[in-house]
């Protein structure tokens, strides 16, 4: 059960389907009433009827995204109409309920937004949303503060340390996103895999004929990640002359 639901629209029947999963049911005859409803009483889910239109609900949502209103959204729409649940999931409801009478449905939908919550308590909050770095300890703070740092700082490169398994790729790839956003590039490399041979061709790529195998063109990592990040993994591993021929 949730704390607070607002229903927007007039069919009393949404409300009645919200009241069993509610502490505190709030009304809203249209869209262009929430707005005041949402600041005095932060509901836990918006809940829009199936005569308020999906070009409003799209509206809505679209407005929630600009004041960063962060409240699931479920739209009563019959799935009879695929193609209206689709647009709706796409643009951004959070699950869609068939009919007023469709209580098991509404609860799944209840019961898995709970669980969501839950399980985002573990979840720092100033971490990016596509990396889930788990844990609210002081020292996942402290990580946390560290990478925000670096990400802010001109430092390239950047070295992160730690035993195997401790998310380093995670962090460099939380800085990336940080400093870069998610439209460039994030290159991890396992250096621990490239041989002497293989690392100039791997990295910088060749053209067809530079040597004896080089039966077509290849892009090298370093060009794929173009203006985006290079992540060196387990560069140590790697012999001490070809780290140097790496450095250079």
């Amino acid at each position: 059960m949730l704390e607070k639901i607002l229903v927007v629209g007039k069919q009393l029947q949404a409300q009645k389907l919200a009241r069993d999963f509610t502490q505190r049911l709030y009304a809203a005859d249209d869209a262009d009433d929430i707005w005041t409803l949402i600041e005095s009483s932060d509901p836990d889910l918006i809940l829009f009827d199936a005569d308020i239109p999906h070009d409003t609900i799209h509206l809505s949502l679209e407005a929630f995204r600009r004041r960063e209103i962060n409240v699931p959204v479920v739209a009563v729409c019959s799935k009879e109409h695929a193609e209206h649940v689709n647009k709706l999931l796409n643009a951004g409801v959070f699950d869609v309920v068939d009919d007023y009478d469709d209580v098991s449905r509404m609860g799944q939908i209840i019961d898995k937004l709970q669980n969501i919550e839950a399980v985002s308590e573990f979840f720092l909050e100033d971490c990016p949303p596509s990396i889930p770095i788990v844990g609210k300890s002081p020292s996942m703070q402290k990580t946390m503060q560290m990478i925000h740092m670096v990400a802010s700082s001109s430092c390239n490169p950047v070295l992160i340390v730690g035993k195997t398994g401790t998310g380093k790729e995670m962090a460099a790839e939380a800085v990336h996103t940080l400093r870069h956003g998610s439209d460039q590039k994030f290159v991890a490399i396992n250096c621990a895999t490239l041989t002497a041979n293989l690392l100039e061709s791997e990295l910088f790529g060749h053209v067809k004929g530079s040597f004896t195998s080089a039966d077509r063109e290849k892009t090298g990592l370093l060009a794929l990640a173009q203006d985006g990040t290079v992540f060196l993994d387990d560069s140590s591993e790697m012999p001490m002359d070809r780290q140097v021929k790496l450095l250079r």
